[in-house]
């Protein structure tokens, strides 16, 4: 997968705004019901519905900005990082680092001169991981580099000179990393590539377990299907006979339909798979040795993992969780050609959802809000506050604004203390 991301410098840092108000004590009474979606807030704008990779940079695209009305929230990115994978990233020496065609290591950098030139070196570990990936270019002449993280093209731009930090997801055939020039001349300087937490270990208050048996102790709980169906041996879950067709393995009973899972499970190597909606499956997601997680929107009640494919697949899983993650959350499933895009003013530095003004939407389903609602959302044009409306249940697109910055609905009236303090707050999330 081709990731996003762009040149970044010290003042592209997400932050949270300062001060003792946040809309979050508009929904502390009893009966609240509605929606806060904040771009300013640090890990609330994942890059699609499955949550899996977090949008951090401008230019990202934006597939689910997460409800914060409630009680889920997300560890900010900076904190959610594992240990670092390279080694000698400042390029000190020419060691851990192999050489292709004319490049070579000299003044503290990795040197490419022509087309084909490349430095690589072996993560281990890193197949199908998740990560931020980050370097410094200087470019002299040329145009694109690409970056390969597990072997495949996750990255290929016009790399202008600048520090850049990239989300990524590494490939699953092989541990390598490369940085090789497709008509970029230039350097490449302090590499770092950390793994990012599974969203399992960052997403806080979470409703409680949900899958019946997830350690495998039996078969209990367990309907397995497919060309070739796994085995529940020796407490997990054996695609090994992946090799031969489809494997499926799921439960049922388990989610109601239109609330929002976190569906985490811990893979014994790399592969790819498929998470049931209940209803159908997500795209077939690249997975990682050890644990990891994506979000389902609930269509049915039945929840599992399948390898649709021969091959995709033929490790084993343990430790399969369910657990709901409470809120209204604002999603765009099809793909990034209908997503907006995060951004950031150049002189306030304030965070903002663009939308291309043509297909653009992120939607959200509400319950019935009654018939003395409140709308609100600070965009490029101030701050809407609008109250005594009448919503019912259903789809409701975010508005599509070029620059909005923060949008919500609640089912009853503000009081006056209430509309200043969220004016206030809106005003700040405009950068004045």
């Amino acid at each position: 997968m081709l990731g996003v991301g762009l040149a970044m410098t010290g003042a592209a840092v997400r932050n949270a705004p300062r001060g003792p108000f946040t809309p979050a004590s508009l929904f502390s009474g009893p009966g609240a019901l509605g929606v806060w979606c904040d771009p300013s807030q640090t890990g609330s704008l994942l890059r699609d519905s499955t949550g899996r990779m977090p949008a951090a940079a401008p230019g990202d695209p934006v597939g689910l900005a997460l409800d914060f009305s409630g009680t889920a929230r997300l560890q900010p990115l900076q904190q959610s990082l594992g240990a670092e994978l390279v080694a000698n990233g400042g390029f000190e020496t020419g060691s851990s680092w192999t050489m292709n065609n004319g490049a070579t290591i000299a003044g503290g950098a990795l040197n490419l001169f022509a087309v084909n030139d490349a430095g690589k070196q072996n993560l281990a570990g890193s197949p199908g991981k998740i990560c931020l990936v980050s370097f410094e270019a200087v470019r002299t002449s040329g145009t694109k580099l690409r970056v390969y993280l597990g072997g495949e093209i996750v990255w290929e731009q016009n790399a202008q000179t600048g520090s850049f930090s990239l989300v990524l997801q590494a490939g699953s055939a092989t541990d390598e990393l490369q940085f090789r020039s497709n008509g970029f001349a230039g350097t490449i300087s302090n590499v770092s590539v950390r793994g990012i937490l599974p969203l399992g270990s960052r997403l806080t208050g979470l409703g409680p377990e949900l899958a019946v048996n997830g350690g495998f102790d039996s078969g209990s709980g367990w309907v397995v299907a497919g060309d070739a169906p796994p085995s529940i041996v020796s407490g997990a879950a054996d695609f090994s006979s992946n090799s031969a067709g489809s494997a499926e393995l799921a439960q049922s009973g388990v989610m109601v339909p239109g609330n929002w899972y976190l569906c985490s499970f811990e893979c014994s190597q790399p592969g790819a798979l498929q998470v049931q909606t209940g209803g159908g499956y997500t795209g077939a997601l690249t997975v990682a040795a050890g644990m990891n997680s994506a979000l389902v929107k609930a269509e049915g009640p039945a929840i599992g993992v399948r390898a649709g494919a021969a091959g995709q697949f033929t490790g084993a899983i343990d430790n399969f969780s369910v657990r709901q993650v409470p809120g209204r959350h604002a999603a765009q499933p099809v793909n990034d050609d209908f997503r907006p895009t995060l951004a950031q003013d150049a002189g306030s530095g304030a965070w903002y959802l663009s939308d291309d003004q043509i297909d653009d939407y992120l939607t959200v389903d509400l319950p019935d809000l009654g018939t003395d609602a409140t709308e609100w959302w600070a965009d490029g044009n101030g701050v809407t506050l609008a109250g005594g409306l009448t919503i019912g249940a259903g789809a409701r697109n975010l508005p599509g604004s070029q620059k909005l910055y923060a949008y919500g609905v609640i089912n009853r009236a503000l009081t006056a203390a209430e509309t200043a303090s969220l004016t206030g707050y809106l005003n700040e999330m405009r950068g004045l």
